[in-house]
C-alpha cells in the first residue's frame, strides 16, 4: 500500500495558503485550494488542519464553495445514490438476521 501525501502541493504554497487564511474568507481560500490543484477531500482536510474548523464545517464549506460548484449537482447525486444504497444494504442484512 503507498502512502498518500498529505497535500499534493508543495510547502511554498501551503505556507501562502495558511497566511491567506488570516485574511480571507474560507471561501476564497477553498478557490486557491482547487487552483493549486487540491481535490474536494484534501480542501476540507487543509481547512481543519490549518485554520482549525471542525471536519463537518470544512465539508459544508467546500461542498457549497463557488469553487466547486460546477460538481455540486454530481456530488449530490452521488450522496443520495450512496444513501439508498446503504438502506438495501442495511435493510437485506436485518431480514437475513
Amino acid at each position: 500500500m503507498t502512502s498518500r501525501k498529505p497535500y499534493p502541493i508543495d510547502e511554498k504554497t501551503i505556507v501562502e495558503l495558511r497566511a491567506k487564511l488570516a485574511a480571507s474568507s474560507p471561501s476564497k481560500i477553498v478557490a486557491g485550494l482547487r487552483l493549486a490543484g487540491l481535490d474536494k477531500i484534501d480542501s476540507m482536510k487543509f481547512l481543519r488542519d490549518f485554520a482549525g474548523i471542525s471536519l463537518h464545517d470544512a465539508k459544508n464549506i467546500v461542498h457549497l464553495s463557488p469553487a466547486w460548484a460546477d460538481r455540486y449537482d454530481s456530488d449530490e447525486a452521488f450522496h443520495v445514490a450512496a444513501e439508498e444504497a446503504a438502506k438495501i444494504v442495511f435493510s437485506e442484512e436485518t431480514t437475513h438476521a
